[in-house]
């Protein structure tokens, strides 16, 4: 059965083909004409080299290539999207860094590969360089809201739970269902927990009631809250929570009992 990447291939090539016919169609003068016959061999060998699995001479055909019409610039960030799917990171990031830097990129062609390049570093695990990447997209008309989404990915990898939250914020004035409320509750109870550790009990419940505030019905808050009940001594009310989630929850009763004990 065809892949994924085989559909993409072809259409990576359908799209070259058409490059071609709009090169040879509209060239006006000689030397454009040239120019463009140039780059559309340029592109076709790219692809031949890729068709014969020789990536990385196809890489340094298409980094190589001159000034990039939009066609040929969609190509390029699709063919770098290929590569990470397939795990060549390196290839796509070669092909989308040189993107960015290209001196001839406009804004929306510098963002793009800007955003792909980004992509290529989250799926490496390179955080620093992913997040400074999405940073500069925050305000970015055409990818803002994915921005900021790919940041919350990082705040979720690298445990940094307050600019989370404020990354919530951020992202549900540009995008009122942007946000769901149990994954800003679990930020809150990952702070709550936190301040527990530190021995910070005010800043622990304030967190927890923020986590509750968000999706009250979350088990995980309830079993929180119990916790932070028996560090202050209230056994009764760690109790009466447990039991109350025992009853909502008869599932969790492995996780309720043996605080009970």
């Amino acid at each position: 059965m065809p892949t994924e990447s085989t559909f993409l291939f072809a259409g990576l090539l359908f799209l070259a083909a058409a490059l071609g016919y709009v090169f040879a169609r509209f060239g006006d003068t000689d030397e454009e004409e040239e120019a463009e016959q140039s780059a559309r061999a340029n592109f076709l060998r790219g692809f031949r080299y890729l068709l014969n699995e020789e990536s990385d001479r196809a890489v340094d055909v298409f980094t190589e290539a001159g000034d990039l019409s939009d066609d040929a610039m969609e190509t390029q960030l699709a063919l770098g999207t290929l590569f990470r799917r397939r795990g060549e990171i390196d290839r796509a990031i070669r092909l989308h860094q040189n993107l960015v830097e290209r001196p001839t990129s406009n804004v929306a062609q510098r963002e793009a590969a800007s955003f792909a390049l980004g992509e290529d570093y989250l799926s490496a695990g390179l955080f620093d360089r992913a997040e400074e990447l999405f940073d500069r997209l925050r305000d970015s008309r055409m990818h803002s809201v994915e921005a900021l989404r790919r940041l919350l990915r990082i705040c979720e990898a690298t445990s940094d739970w307050d600019r989370a939250v404020d990354l919530c914020a951020k992202l549900s004035r540009l995008d009122a269902g942007g946000v769901n409320p149990a994954q800003l509750a679990h930020y809150y109870c990952e702070l709550a927990e936190e301040a527990r550790r530190a021995n910070a009990p005010d800043l622990a419940d304030q967190m927890l009631s923020q986590a509750e505030a968000m999706d009250s019905g979350k088990a995980r808050t309830a079993l929180i809250r119990a916790e932070l009940e028996m560090d202050a001594g209230k056994a009764a009310s760690a109790i009466a929570t447990l039991s109350q989630l025992g009853e909502s929850r008869p599932g969790m009763l492995g996780e309720i009992l043996p605080r009970l004990l």
